[in-house]
């Protein structure tokens, strides 16, 4: 709420006329204003004075509490006014969809316009069955069987996979690592390797003993005819 404040020309008294919501002529002569702000329920939300036309504390007062009034009056007004104009925007729009449509109010049901039976290439048709029209009965039929269709096909990739997982079971259960020369100075690889490859029989270890045994005392057998020999020269 706005207000125009007008003082004395001659200065002579103070008082000062007010004048809500001033027009533009009225704006250009006043010597101040006023605006005070109210929500609907009388509750103060802006105060604006920047002067320009002295007021007593009781002028002041008397500027709010007219605001006051006037402002939530304005809010009645306003509230009444939007709701009168949705309620007629309401009643509008039933009477075009009204006129549109028709007025058929809980009956849905139409009827078939009578057809000339001497009119070519026009049949009367049973409108009872067009919603279950000819060609339709097995479709849920055709339906079911693509479900099945496809869940025997599932059925049959499952068990081709499980197929190809026990093969590879066996061939890897029946193979046997062969030991890689690059292994060799991988102590990690070479313990992986022989652990894999068979071990070799005992008789092996005591052959190889045997063996070496014979080759010392050969060497002995030879060092002895050696001494021998050599002795017998030189007496």
């Amino acid at each position: 709420i706005s207000f125009g404040l007008f003082g004395d020309p001659t200065g002579i008294t103070t008082t000062v006329a007010a004048l809500i919501d001033t027009t533009s002529r009225e704006e250009l002569v006043m010597d101040g204003v006023i605006t005070l702000a109210y929500n609907k329920h009388g509750e103060m939300c802006l105060f604006d004075y920047p002067g320009g036309c002295e007021l007593k504390p009781r002028q002041l007062m008397n500027c709010a509490k007219l605001a006051k009034q006037k402002a939530v009056d304005l809010c009645d007004l306003l509230e009444t006014a939007l709701k009168t104009a949705d309620e007629k925007a309401i009643q509008d729009r039933m009477m075009t969809l009204r006129a549109l449509y028709g007025n058929q109010e809980g009956d849905d049901t139409t009827v078939p316009p009578d057809v000339d039976s001497n009119v070519p290439f026009v049949e009367m048709e049973d409108h009872p069955t067009l919603s279950h029209p000819d060609g339709l009965e097995g479709v849920q039929d055709i339906g079911k069987d693509a479900v099945t269709k496809a869940r025997a096909d599932a059925q049959q990739r499952n068990a081709e996979d499980e197929m190809y997982r026990k093969q590879a079971l066996d061939y890897s259960v029946g193979h046997v690592a062969a030991k890689v020369k690059e292994d060799a100075d991988d102590p990690k690889k070479k313990q992986t390797a022989s652990a894999t490859l068979p071990r070799p029989p005992n008789d092996f270890g005591n052959n190889l003993i045997r063996s070496m045994l014979r080759s010392a005392q050969r060497a002995n057998d030879i060092a002895a005819a050696a001494a021998k020999k050599s002795s017998t020269t030189a007496s």
